[in-house]
């Protein structure tokens, strides 16, 4: 009934073990959750099911029959799809083609675009885009891509199906789709393992979750029988400090002076103004709905596509680009390493020092104190950064700005995609910010983590956005997943006529 066993795996990557005799497995009508942290193996093994790695020893078995995958498109045939964080999307085709790429209907005298639209038109309306059909790939939004590549996986009817991050750019509606779509698959029988590194989605939607720690199997727990406290300590190998913040920290923090100020300033697509202020040290979540301004907000202050003038440390300043924003201290890093992050044929050494000695003009000496410091798992600093998993990626991308010693830190969605240890590195690194006086505006679409992020900064708020606005402010124990999403509705469901 679409068994999967992965029996003593082992891969390597020159000097890197990202496996080591790695045994799990996957039945069919359940879910099962993969957790670990930054190269613990996870995108590894699930490349090796779907034909994009070969595994150096051991055996993957399908209902009991050795598979041996040895292209993605053998492993289709088999029935294994796999989905990863780097889209396989198209931007020359539609969304309908896309999405039957694998499978594409054809007639006597070639392609049957109207089977194309019909077939793709049902996967749509499952995964809450209907209508996208003749949509250019070009024009969706980032969740909806996802929710495309989603889409691709399904219309295959896979046996065994593996999503390696697909939620991380997803909203929480998005999340609440293929949650159903996935349920619907488990019933049938379907093999399902999702590699997620929000917890919330793993006590949520999984039966089971396998935990790998670097390159090793640990235990597999069952969600209902497990915490999230002893997962943690599972992935990680020691109990995580949480950390409080007192009276005196937030009296301080009203205390600091500002640092920088919008006043009536209209973001691009938005008909509405915002007034905004960042004081010096602190750190700002930045929450709301799809759409907001939430991501606007923080490229335009990087003077991203536009100019634009600000109060910045009492006196009024206007960017004009981003070059001259890095100049002013400000640094920027993006969610999306593949388009805004990386340069993927550069070493990770180059991409460590770019912004520093390409823009600056600086040399630094220190590139291996700040990999060691930020905990990078890698094998040669002159190794291309692709070969990084995605939290190490995001980690050197981040450190490429943080060597700047900038003033504000403007951060887009910076952990989507990596795991929840990555992510307490990146936390404990903005809390280190923060304490030098660095100033940090953090977009998240998360909520659990703007919560999480509280505990560890202890100048910090959470501003609410709404239609290119600001709609709320939390600080304090106002700081809850409740009042973020009252505060994202369109109208209080208090004021919502019956």
């Amino acid at each position: 009934m679409n068994h999967l066993e992965c029996r003593n795996i082992s891969k390597s990557f020159g000097q890197v073990h990202a496996l080591a005799d790695v045994t799990l497995e996957a039945k069919g009508g359940e879910i099962l959750a993969l957790l670990g942290g930054n190269g613990s193996g996870k995108s590894t093994i699930s490349k090796i099911v779907g034909g994009i790695y070969r595994k150096d020893q051991g055996t993957v078995l399908l209902d009991g029959q050795e598979l041996v995958p040895t292209s993605p498109q053998a492993a289709k045939k088999a029935g294994v799809i796999v989905t990863s964080q780097e889209l396989s999307l198209m931007d020359n085709f539609n969304v309908a083609e896309n999405i039957c790429m694998s499978r594409i209907p054809v007639r006597r005298f070639g392609i049957d675009k109207a089977a194309i639209r019909e077939k793709a038109g049902e996967v749509l309306k499952k995964v809450g885009l209907e209508g996208y059909e003749e949509r250019s790939v070009s024009s969706l939004e980032e969740n909806e891509k996802y929710l495309v590549e989603f889409a691709k996986a399904i219309i295959m009817d896979p046996k065994v199906l593996i999503l390696d991050e697909i939620t991380s750019a997803l909203y929480k509606n998005d999340v609440e789709v293929v949650k159903k779509v996935l349920f619907e698959k488990k019933e049938l029988g379907c093999s399902i393992m999702i590699i997620t590194h929000r917890m919330s989605e793993i006590y949520e939607m999984c039966d089971k979750v396998t935990v790998l720690r670097n390159g090793e199997y640990i235990d597999t727990y069952e969600t209902g029988k497990v915490t999230e406290a002893e997962l943690l300590y599972a992935m990680t190998g020691h109990e995580v400090r949480k950390v409080v913040r007192s009276d005196q920290e937030e009296e301080k923090a009203e205390k600091a002076e500002i640092l920088l100020s919008l006043a009536q300033h209209q973001l691009a697509g938005f008909q509405s103004s915002i007034d905004f202020e960042l004081r010096k040290g602190e750190v700002i979540g930045v929450a709301g709905l799809q759409g907001q301004g939430q991501s606007q907000l923080v490229r335009e202050l990087f003077a991203i596509k536009r100019p634009i003038t600000m109060q910045y440390k009492g006196e009024e300043l206007t960017l004009r680009n981003p070059s001259e924003a890095v100049k002013h201290k400000f640094a920027f890093v993006s969610g999306n390493r593949e388009k805004d992050g990386s340069f993927t044929n550069r070493s990770i050494l180059e991409n460590l020092s770019a912004v520093s000695e390409l823009i600056l003009g600086k040399k630094f000496s220190e590139k291996t104190e700040v990999l060691e410091k930020y905990k990078v798992k890698m094998g040669k600093g002159t190794d291309a950064i692709r070969t990084l998993s995605g939290g190490n990626q995001q980690k050197v991308v981040l450190g490429r700005w943080t060597v700047t010693e900038p003033e504000v830190l403007l951060l887009d969605d910076p952990t989507k995609g990596i795991d929840v240890n990555a992510r307490m590195d990146v936390h404990s690194i903005i809390a280190e910010l923060s304490e030098k006086g660095t100033s940090v505006v953090f977009v998240s679409s998360d909520e659990d983590e703007l919560i999480d992020l509280a505990k560890h900064c202890p100048r910090y708020r959470i501003v609410v956005m709404y239609n290119g606005q600001v709609k709320g402010i939390l600080t304090g124990a106002e700081v809850a997943k409740e009042n973020i999403y009252l505060l994202k509705l369109p109208t209080p469901f208090w004021c919502v006529e019956p």
